[in-house]
Order: C-alpha cells, then sequence, then structure tokens
C-alpha cells in the first residue's frame, strides 16, 4: 500500500509543478487598418523569446458585423490555453488608458481571458519613451522654431470627463518636454473618438479649428499627432486626414507616434517590469566618480564578490549619458531585464536626478548637471536605483579606523574630515551638518580618549570662488591645531585618495591619512547591503505588480 501511496504521489508531483506561475504577453492594440496593422505585426513580432505573445486588435465596428472582434478575443484565450498559461500580462498599446476604445473592451477582455489571471501594464502615458517620440516628431518637422507654433493633438476622449483627462496629459508633456524646445507658442488640441457623437463633440473640433487657425495666422504652425492613429494606405491614415483638415492653414502635420523604435522598447520595458526577477534576469550597474586607471581599477578591485553572480558593468563619471548607456548595452547583451543602479556618491541625492532621468525613471530634467540637459538611454531594463553610503554606520566605523590609523595621542589631537563639497552654501553646509551628526557623533561614542577636535570641512574644490574661501578656512583650522602641544590630522573623507587636498594644504604640517574610504571590507559591506536591499525592491515590485486585477491601475514612470 505504502509503495503504491509512493508512486501516486510521484505521478501526481509533476501535475502539481506544471500547476506553476506560467505567464503569457497580450498586446492590446487598436486595429489600424491594412498598413498600420502590418507596423503592429512588425513591431510585437518575437518580442520574447521566454514568453508566448500575442497582438489582440479591437476596435469599432465598422462594417456593420456584430461582435466583430470577439472572435480575435476568443482566438487571443485559445492562444495562452494551449501554451498553459494561467497568468497574463496585458499591455494597452494606447496613449491613455481612458481611450474610449480600450474602455470599451477592458472587462471583455478581462472576462475572457479567465481561468487566467489578467493583469495590465500603464499604458504609454506616463512613459518617458512618449515624450521622446514627440520629440523625435517635433524635431522631424520643425525648421525655425522661433516663428512656429506647437499643437499636442490628442484624441480618444469619450466623454468631458476622459476629455479633461487628455488635456492634462498633454500639458504634462508640454510641460516636460518644454526644456528642449524654443518654440513661441504651444498648446493642446483634444478630440474625440470618431465613434462618439455629441455637442462636446463638434465643441472639440471647432475649438481646434480656431486653435489651428489663430496659430496660423501668427506664424507657421506644427501638428503633432500623440495618437497611434488608423493607417488603411500611406495616404488613407491618421497624418493625411490632419493634413487634410488643417493642411489650408498651412499647418505642417508630423508623423503619428507609429512606427517608431522607442514603441518596441517600451512594449519590453512593460514586460520586464512586470515578469518575474530571478538570478537569471538581474544585472548590475555601479556609478562611482571615475578618474584615471588605477583609480578605476581600486575602485573594482573593491566591490564585493556577490558582483561576479550577475552581470556587471561600471558607468565611471558624474552621471554621463554616454558612459550610462555604455554600460546599460552591456547589461542588454546580456540578457538582464531588471537592474540595479548603484552610485557610488556620499549621499542618496547626489546626481540621482540626472541618472534617474538618463535611465527614464524621472520625466523632468534635473535642476542641475554638468554640460546641460544629458541625452537619455532608451533600454527595456527595469532599474531601481540606490546610493549614498556617507550616514551609514559602516562608513562612521571606516572614518574612525582612518584616524586611528595615523593618530598617536588623542588628546593633544584636532582631526579634520576632509571631503570634496558642492557648489550650494546651503547644500553644503547641510552635508557637513549631517557628516557632524552621523561620522563624528559615532566616532566620538566609539573612542575611549576624545581629541581635542573634530571636524568635517569640504574643499569645494570644483567651484573656485567656493574653493579660495574654503582653503583659508581649512588652512586656519590646521594652524591651530598646531598650536602648543598640538598636532593636526588630516582624513580623506572620500571614495578612494586625496585628490588635491596636499596641494591645497602645502607648507602647513599636519598628517593625512589620504586612503579614502576604500579599499575596506566595511565598504565593500555596504556595496552588498545596498544591491541586496535593491534587488529586494525590485523583486517586491514585480510581485506587487504581478497581482491579480486591480480596480485602479497606477501610473508609473516607466
Amino acid at each position: 500500500m505504502s509503495r503504491l501511496f509512493f508512486l501516486l504521489v510521484l505521478w501526481v508531483f509533476p501535475l502539481l509543478a506544471g500547476a506553476s506561475e506560467k505567464i503569457g504577453i497580450l498586446v492590446v492594440a487598436q486595429d489600424r487598418g491594412t498598413v498600420g496593422n502590418q507596423e503592429l505585426t512588425a513591431t510585437t513580432a518575437d518580442l520574447d523569446s521566454e514568453y508566448p505573445v500575442k497582438l489582440l486588435l479591437i476596435g469599432p465596428d465598422y462594417q456593420g458585423i456584430e461582435n466583430g472582434y470577439k472572435d480575435y478575443i476568443n482566438t487571443a484565450q485559445s492562444f495562452f490555453h494551449e501554451r498553459g498559461a494561467n497568468k497574463i500580462i496585458a499591455v494597452p498599446l494606447f496613449v491613455s488608458e481612458t481611450d474610449h476604445h480600450l474602455g470599451l473592451f477592458r472587462d471583455k477582455i478581462e472576462t475572457a481571458m479567465a481561468p487566467a489571471t489578467l493583469t495590465w501594464t500603464p499604458a504609454l502615458e506616463e512613459s518617458y519613451l512618449l515624450r521622446e517620440i514627440v520629440l523625435d516628431r517635433i524635431n522631424s518637422v520643425s525648421k525655425t522654431p522661433e516663428t512656429e507654433r506647437i499643437v499636442l493633438w490628442l484624441s480618444g476622449a469619450s466623454d468631458t470627463t476622459s476629455a479633461a483627462n487628455l488635456q492634462s496629459l498633454g500639458e504634462r508633456l508640454l510641460n516636460d518636454i518644454r526644456p528642449h524646445i524654443t518654440f513661441s507658442e504651444t498648446a493642446v488640441a483634444v478630440t474625440y473618438a470618431n465613434t462618439v457623437s455629441g455637442l462636446e463633440v463638434e465643441t472639440a473640433k471647432t475649438e481646434t479649428e480656431a486653435l489651428v487657425e489663430r496659430f496660423s495666422k501668427a506664424g507657421h504652425t506644427l501638428i503633432i499627432p500623440v495618437a497611434i492613429g488608423p493607417k488603411a494606405t500611406p495616404h488613407m491614415s491618421l497624418e493625411a486626414s490632419l493634413a487634410r483638415d488643417y493642411g489650408r492653414n498651412g499647418a505642417r502635420v508630423a508623423k503619428s507616434l507609429m512606427p517608431h523604435p522607442a514603441v518596441r522598447t517600451w512594449l519590453q520595458r512593460m514586460v520586464n517590469a512586470h515578469v518575474p526577477v530571478t538570478e537569471e534576469t538581474l544585472g548590475i550597474i555601479i556609478m562611482p566618480h571615475g578618474a584615471t586607471a588605477p583609480y578605476n581599477d581600486g575602485i573594482i578591485a573593491a566591490m564585493p564578490s556577490m558582483v561576479e553572480r550577475y552581470p556587471t558593468a561600471f558607468a565611471f563619471g558624474m552621471a554621463s549619458s554616454f558612459t550610462i548607456a555604455q554600460a546599460v548595452k552591456e547589461l542588454e547583451n546580456a540578457g538582464v531585464r531588471h537592474g540595479v543602479f548603484l552610485r557610488l556618491y556620499a549621499l542618496p541625492r547626489h546626481l540621482r536626478e540626472a541618472s534617474d532621468y538618463i535611465l527614464g525613471l524621472r520625466l523632468t530634467p534635473p535642476t542641475h548637471n554638468h554640460g546641460g540637459i544629458p541625452e537619455r538611454v532608451h533600454t527595456s531594463i527595469s532599474f531601481v536605483t540606490t546610493g549614498g553610503y556617507q550616514t551609514d554606520p559602516l562608513i562612521s566605523e571606516i572614518l574612525k579606523d582612518r584616524v586611528l590609523e595615523v593618530s598617536q595621542n588623542p588628546p593633544q589631537e584636532s582631526v579634520l574630515l576632509l571631503s570634496h563639497g558642492g557648489r550650494s552654501d546651503e547644500t553644503n553646509a547641510a552635508d557637513l551638518a549631517l557628516i557632524t551628526d552621523h561620522n563624528i557623533a559615532a566616532i566620538k561614542a566609539a573612542l575611549p580618549s576624545p581629541f581635542r577636535d573634530i571636524r568635517a570641512m569640504s574643499l569645494r574644490e570644483d567651484w573656485p570662488d567656493k574653493r579660495a574661501k574654503a582653503v583659508r578656512e581649512i588652512r586656519a583650522f590646521i594652524e591651530q591645531a598646531n598650536k602648543g602641544e598640538g598636532r593636526a590630522i588630516v582624513v580623506s573623507n572620500r571614495l578612494y585618495g586625496s585628490g588635491p587636498y596636499a596641494t591645497h594644504l602645502d607648507g602647513l604640517e599636519y598628517v593625512m591619512n589620504g586612503q579614502g574610504l576604500i579599499p575596506h571590507s566595511n565598504f565593500t559591506r555596504w556595496v552588498e547591503k545596498s544591491l541586496r536591499k535593491s534587488i529586494a525592491t525590485l523583486k517586491a515590485g514585480a510581485q506587487r505588480q504581478s497581482t491579480d486585477i486591480a480596480a485602479s491601475h497606477p501610473s508609473l514612470s516607466h
């Protein structure tokens, strides 16, 4: 009997194992007509090598065919059922989640895919890649921006509420791309889906015509269709229709959003953001400041052994689009879906705006950046970013060790923790206060014998006007420390080495530990701790996004 039970377990267990989560990818798009559908097919072809992908066309009934798209929905359901998919990630290839036609079919699709669970990803509206496509379309038709006016044209409203949502989206798009453009005037035009009728529909048409006419009288007008419109043939398309409607006013019409390579990148990014995070899908980018080969090699040598488990690339520099793009390409070539981007900078905010913008995690350009607005990287990798080591207790222990490595008689010694520093007086002061409150407080608490003084100061070396004052104050501290039987100790509070400190302190008496924070086992531990925490964040995010259908669908910056 026991043998029979054992054989039964062996027979049943594979079935149970086979019942684990199997994912399918459903791309939902509006039927665009012959040529437009060819573009949709080409964009989704071989989208993912690991998961089955199905393109589902939906749309209004133009031909009097009752339930014309029901068969397509049922075919999609059969496609996933035959492949054993019990969880479906549905990617709406629409500009907005409030699109009228998407709204008509969303519930039908959810019902038809049962018993598989279905999760919708966000639509294009909050993606940085939509902004990139819009900018490309603007640049393709713009000739003399100072004499041109832009109309962002959005469509698909079903009622006044969805029209207001589209208007808000258009204004957000303009706000996000405004740092890149210099046009004399910009505006948003919203029209309704062509299957909706009513007074508000006619009002919207009239207002759009009046807007284009007013713009055209003042100068050249560019109409930018923020839409994935119909395209039965090249001459029977959304762009051709807009040219007929507004061309009499001399308006130039850009291409609609498709075809564009960024659309496929966005689809892949949506998939990657919603599939499980595993050891095989992970990759790491580490961004230190970077310098000469000995500096760079020293930083690489200080990384924990765990980075060897994952594809890892280094993007040396101060959030350089070029080096970040190279690092991203390395991960993409290695098949990475999910990435951790680690900034090896002192505080979490250091270069976060710039690096997040480059990776598409921030829609507006960084407030301050060397060399102007950085170029964004078009990538399908789903990233989380982290950084900022200064206030971690592990770093305080490193600084304490650096002090003790050169200390001889603490009661007679004054210690200066010397760091790089920032441009803004307020920010620089706040940074020094953090070092005082965290690192210096921890050092004082850990030492049995107090030093005469421990101070945090910064050289502010990248800004000559700020640096001159900082050097005077630093030299004054050292001179004061040397009075009587005193002894000045300078500890390099920077990642690696001591930079230009010795040059600016020339002629003074002091002892310097110029090694910096690495190599040190604590820094290696901090890197590993940061990476593990970020990987956990990635996994938690993917798990949260892979839940069953919710009543609301969050808009995330992907």
